[in-house]
């Protein structure tokens, strides 16, 4: 290998530096400002820190993009209820590390600055789905819990219609997540000695899904009104077939999402074994149009399946 045969990946890792410490001064502000957020502990009230309330109550906040506004707003509040002890900033910081390896391996190896693009976009999707598919898993087990809860607080209202002690029946018999969510409603009732109007509210913010949001206010009635006793029973068997569904089309599901996901992890292997363990391929990927654009489509192929696996994973249960 000659001197001559270095310059071109030379330059190539030299633009993809510049690139790479354009991007990151563009990101850097951002992730000092995020420095003093810390996830906080699970099953405390949400509420955001002094640092992002006055990020988005105008001011400095105000020279973001609309979706920047956006994904810190959501990602704060995913990695609350996720409840993963990792604080905001490195967060972002490992997001924007991310995309910042995938775009300099497009650039540098790949030499397809559209490949590069699309392989940053993955990277910033990929966590984002990994925080989200832990947050559906804690909802199933809610949603999954809630019926025994539910019929647990029916037995005891009926024989003692008195919702906090109702309540405080139910969170006693139901193991976690939603046990500490009942358990700290009941707290809230009995210890605390919050009103009606709060205890519900937070029951609300906690079980997140339409049948929780339900037994949240149906609890509200029965804590002024008796009649309201029979109206769990029903709710109960709901939840029932809620969770007969939700089990049916994870079955179905469960073996092509794993497959979707399997193809795309292996994009990049793939593309990165060909381009150096057989140089004709390689050769054809890199140089050729044809398989610049296949290699192009491939990833577009990967951002798409991410995307879509994340619009899947918003549906309303």
């Amino acid at each position: 290998m000659t001197v001559q045969d270095l310059v071109p990946p030379f330059l190539s890792a030299l633009a993809a530096a510049g690139l790479g410490a354009a991007a990151g001064s563009a990101v850097l502000p951002l992730v000092r400002r995020m420095g003093r957020l810390r996830a906080p502990k699970r099953g405390k009230a949400e509420k955001a820190p002094p640092a992002l309330r006055r990020l988005f109550q105008g001011g400095k906040g105000e020279e973001l993009p609309a979706w920047a506004r956006r994904w810190l707003e959501r990602s704060y509040r995913d990695l609350r209820r996720a409840g993963l002890g990792l604080s905001f900033a490195r967060y972002a910081a490992l997001v924007a590390f991310g995309a910042l390896v995938g775009f300099a391996v497009g650039v540098v190896w790949l030499h397809n600055l559209p490949a590069a693009v699309l392989i940053a976009a993955s990277a910033y999707l990929v966590p984002d789905m990994l925080l989200r598919g832990r947050l559906q898993a804690a909802k199933a087990r809610k949603i999954g819990q809630l019926g025994a809860a539910v019929r647990v607080f029916a037995a005891e209202f009926r024989d003692t219609p008195q919702a906090p002690r109702a309540l405080d029946a139910a969170a006693r018999r139901i193991p976690p997540p939603l046990g500490d969510a009942l358990r700290e409603a009941a707290d809230m009732a009995v210890g605390k000695g919050k009103s009606p109007d709060e205890v519900c509210s937070y029951l609300m913010r906690e079980l997140d899904f339409e049948y929780g949001r339900m037994f949240a206010l149906l609890l509200r009635a029965a804590w002024d009104d008796a009649a309201a006793g029979p109206l769990f029973t029903r709710l109960a068997a709901r939840v029932a077939g809620l969770q007969g569904l939700m089990q049916k089309n994870r079955a179905n599901l469960a073996y092509s999402r794993l497959i979707a996901l399997a193809v795309n992890a292996l994009v990049l292997p793939a593309a990165l074994g060909m381009r150096f363990l057989v140089p004709e391929t390689g050769w054809f990927l890199v140089h050729h149009p044809a398989g610049r654009l296949l290699v192009c489509l491939a990833f577009l192929s990967v951002l798409v399946g991410l995307a879509l696996d994340r619009l899947m994973g918003e549906v309303e249960v």
